[in-house]
């Protein structure tokens, strides 16, 4: 499964990054098998909902491999309209990285391709740094709402490993 897809076009030097860290309980194997596992995913890869917990989210597709396809759809928290976002999975090196293709397919008027990479290194002896980088976006307000998009995502990836742990 350690495998690599080039990038079709370089991505745009006046294109932006958001750049986020986070540690979480648990070592990178156990974080990473969130990552890879369709019924996890479905449990937080989704916005925050009324409660403040993970809201509602659709897997759509789910193909982990190289050139797989990975689609979600949602309701956006702040207007309620129907969201799919698209991804194609272009690297995975297990327990350690993956890079994936981000597009909003429905709700936000975005026909850009952007590249979202994120990489899980051991950070002590029981949790991982996770570093998560999404680039090619064309302005500074898109990347500080994708950061709150973002953030809520991995609010709810951290609740998702914690109870992996009970």
């Amino acid at each position: 499964m350690n495998a690599k897809v080039e990038l079709e076009a370089p991505l745009s030097a006046s294109a932006h990054e958001l750049v986020m860290n986070r540690i979480l309980n648990a070592p990178p194997a156990r974080v990473f098998s969130l990552w890879q596992d369709r019924a996890h995913v479905a449990r937080w890869w989704t916005p925050t909902g009324e409660n403040g917990g993970p809201g509602d989210s659709t897997i759509l597709d789910f193909d982990f491999r190289v050139g797989g396809l990975f689609r979600v759809a949602f309701k956006s928290p702040r207007s309620g309209d129907d969201m799919i976002i698209r991804c194609v999975y272009r690297e995975i090196v297990p327990n350690e990285k993956l890079v994936f293709s981000f597009e909003w397919e429905k709700g936000m008027d975005m026909p850009i391709d952007m590249q979202v990479t994120v990489q899980f290194t051991p950070h002590g002896e029981k949790q991982t740094l996770l570093t998560f980088r999404h680039n090619g976006m064309p302005s500074e307000s898109m990347c500080a709402d994708h950061e709150k998009g973002w953030a809520a995502v991995f609010d709810n990836l951290a609740r998702a490993v914690d109870a992996l742990k009970a």
